[in-house]
């Protein structure tokens, strides 16, 4: 294992902001939050894998339960697109909207308008 591998056990050290910022959202935005979980179940009943993991990941944070950093920082990631109304990943029957700063298709890396 080299030294940029993550030991077993060893959890993403982005997973601690990722925590602090899904609390941060549930906190400071419940209605926007509670809207995009209810979207989340109605999709997730159609089966719609996405949905379906992002709602069970939720149930267990809510349950007080375990998470794994993947699921954390994979919910965080879609709640972020979700609130940002960007994706970024494989997109179904839809076209991708190119990014003014983008080079290639790529999103921009421009951090300062956050």
């Amino acid at each position: 294992m080299s030294e940029t591998s993550l030991k077993e056990k060893e959890y993403h050290p982005s997973a601690d902001s990722a925590m602090t910022w899904f609390k941060m959202f549930v906190a400071s935005d419940t209605v926007r939050f509670l809207q995009i979980r209810e979207a989340l179940a109605s999709t997730a009943l159609s089966g719609n894998r996405l949905a379906e993991i992002c709602l069970s990941t939720l149930d267990r944070l809510s349950s007080g339960r375990p998470v794994s950093d993947r699921y954390l920082l994979g919910l965080c990631w879609f709640l972020r697109d979700m609130i940002e109304g960007t994706t970024y990943g494989k997109q179904k029957n839809s076209k991708r909207k190119k990014n003014k700063n983008s080079h290639s298709g790529r999103p921009s890396t421009d951090l300062g308008k956050h």
